[in-house]
């Protein structure tokens, strides 16, 4: 067996959930078949034999990980996020009740909605999947109490006030 590798592994890549070739694929490198001996039979190149192996490999790697430690996986990763939101939420380093916490506010707001690569169907995920209402008017444009906020014109409380009331 390739990289120290037992009899788990193979038994660990059938219960992955990708494609037959994918785990015929990842079978047959861990017994030590060369990437261009594997990808000369399935068609592929070297580079693309092992990629698949690699994401086989560290797939059931996570999964072992799992199942000795369920606690390993921490927020957001243990949320049922898309994978974007997921990195995003993790990039800004907050936890899920700083994360609840700035929700309510327009600071938090303004803060997730200029998050890089979290677009607009991602904030209204979070929102969604918290089932809280984001400080927008009913039609999804910000209010005019957002731009005067921002713009130093009322206290945040204010602004809160204002939308609540729309």
């Amino acid at each position: 067996m390739r990289d120290g590798l037992d009899e788990t592994f193979l038994q660990r890549v059938d219960d992955l959930q990708i494609n037959q070739r994918s785990k015929e694929i990842a079978k047959r490198c861990a017994k030590g078949e060369t990437y261009k001996s594997v990808g000369i039979d399935f068609g592929l190149s070297q580079e693309r034999i092992r990629t698949i192996y690699v994401a086989a490999f560290r797939a059931v790697r996570f999964n072992a990980l799992i199942d000795e430690n369920p606690d390993a996986v921490t927020f957001p990763f243990n949320r049922d996020f898309p994978v974007r939101v997921a990195n995003c939420i993790k990039n800004l380093g907050w936890t899920e009740a700083e994360l609840l916490k700035k929700m309510q506010t327009l600071e938090g707001f303004s803060a997730i909605s200029e998050t890089p690569n979290l677009g607009k169907k991602s904030v209204r995920f979070l929102y969604d999947f918290y089932n809280i209402n984001p400080p927008l008017t009913p039609h999804g444009e910000k209010s005019a109490a957002i731009d005067d906020w921002k713009s130093g014109k009322i206290t945040s409380d204010e602004a809160m006030r204002i939308i609540s009331q729309t």
